[in-house]
């Protein structure tokens, strides 16, 4: 999490978040009724005649005010929704409207700041070490980082005999290891059933 501005007097934060665990953290310091400003996309009105016609989406700044607040874990998003506050002169003000934050995107927050609130961003600027997981058994291998926001899959490798080869279980164990030594996680758990892990070790 980067904190780009910090106004206490008007409650106003500028940051933006790195991660998942950052869009986690915020998806529990946001509220209904914060107001929330960002860059997104949004179809225009455009009147034809006495009609009104929607015109193609177009990157703009908005404001909401938050009456909605959606954490989608698996595509890397914030979903915030509420009514426009502020925008273009060609924006509806009071119209409603979703502002997708993702890694990256930089946001504004303005709003009543408790102190629970401003501690959690920043312990959520501190990278700590994460855990790393590796669960082996004779067939494969999976490896997954343990963090505040849950499990994220980094992958899986597969024992396959190589013919013509009488080591083979052990460039199975050697592709673990190396993908082991890669990580950059101060811990690491291996677990699995039988021997493997000694085997791996």
């Amino acid at each position: 999490m980067r904190i780009l501005y910090q106004n206490s007097k008007e409650g106003i934060i500028k940051l933006i978040p790195d991660s998942l665990d950052d869009l986690w953290h915020l998806e529990h310091v946001l509220e209904v009724g914060d107001m929330v400003t960002a860059r997104t996309l949004r179809k225009t009105a455009v009147k034809r005649g006495g009609e009104v016609e929607l015109g193609e989406k177009r990157p703009l700044i908005l404001t909401i005010q938050i009456e909605k607040i959606d954490f989608h874990k698996y595509t890397f998003r914030l979903r915030l929704t509420g009514k426009i506050i502020s925008g273009p002169e060609d924006i509806q003000l009071s119209s409603y409207h979703s502002i997708d934050i993702e890694p990256g995107t930089m946001l504004k927050i303005q709003k009543k700041w408790k102190s629970y609130q401003l501690e959690r961003l920043r312990k959520a600027r501190i990278r700590k070490p994460l855990l790393f997981l590796c669960l082996i058994d004779r067939d494969e291998a999976n490896f997954f980082s343990l963090k505040e926001s849950g499990l994220e899959s980094l992958g899986t490798i597969r024992f396959r005999k190589i013919k013509g080869k009488e080591d083979f279980r052990e460039e199975y164990y050697k592709s673990v290891a190396d993908n082991l030594a890669k990580q950059e996680h101060q811990h690491m758990i291996t677990a699995g059933p039988g021997f493997e892990k000694e085997n791996l070790l």
